[in-house]
């Protein structure tokens, strides 16, 4: 633990195959990399403490299985406080997998953050909070929902053991999913403590911000005018009405 895997200055490293950052690697950096996924399993799985992954590219080319794996309830270990920020993810998972494959899929993380990153093409959620988010931080993310996503957004959700509590879901453009851009799924018992606030949603197809176990406040409903969409520049225009959130 303790390390930092990153490019050299002025040069861009490509990291190819399954990352995996076990329970005793606590500290671990990765930044400024080119992460691809084969597709054999998630691409990068965090069970150790206060691991950052930082101002990285990740993707797994829609092969399989989700680009980033916070924490299992099996044995190998919780993410705690892993911050996520700054990277772009984009064609995570395969579609065939139905609503199995995301950006970020939080089965076992605590105390963490997930801030600043952008997502685009991923097979089913952008970021998974289930079953077993606690406590967790997930703010000014942008994302891009459209097809080919069969799922596209945020949700907050619980299995038959667990139920993700206390989570803050604020500050996000959130666009375009195709179920709604933040929602909910319970199992079992329905979390508590999960907000969703000062969000900028638009477009859903089932809605904007949907479910039972999330409380919302202050979200704006508009298109966020972003810059170059098809070109993948998600910043915001002079003019959006997002930009005050």
């Amino acid at each position: 633990g303790g390390y930092r895997l990153r490019s050299y200055p002025g040069e861009r490293a490509r990291l190819i195959g399954i990352t995996m950052i076990r329970n005793s690697a606590n500290g671990l950096t990765l930044s400024h990399l080119d992460i691809e996924g084969t597709g054999t399993s998630n691409g990068i799985k965090v069970h150790a403490a206060d691991v950052v992954i930082e101002d990285n590219t990740i993707t797994n080319g829609m092969r399989s299985h989700s680009c980033l794996l916070l924490g299992d309830n099996a044995g190998s270990g919780a993410a705690l406080r892993t911050i996520v920020r700054r990277n772009r993810f984009h064609d995570c998972g395969n579609l065939a997998n139905g609503n199995k494959d995301h950006g970020i899929y939080t089965a076992n993380f605590q105390d963490g953050q997930i801030i600043g990153n952008v997502f685009w093409n991923t097979a089913a959620y952008a970021i998974h909070l289930y079953p077993n988010a606690q406590r967790n931080r997930v703010s000014h993310n942008v994302i891009d929902g459209d097809s080919p996503s069969v799922r596209g957004g945020i949700i907050v959700a619980g299995d038959a053991s667990y139920s993700s509590k206390d989570n803050i879901v604020e500050q996000n453009v959130v666009t375009y999913a195709q179920t709604a851009n933040i929602e909910t799924y319970w199992e079992s018992s329905v979390g508590t403590g999960n907000i969703a606030r000062r969000n900028c949603v638009y477009a859903g197809k089932q809605g904007n911000i949907r479910g039972t176990g999330l409380t919302a406040i202050d979200n704006l409903v508009a298109n966020p005018l972003f810059l170059d969409r098809a070109g993948r520049d998600y910043r915001l225009a002079t003019l959006s009405p997002c930009l005050p959130l």
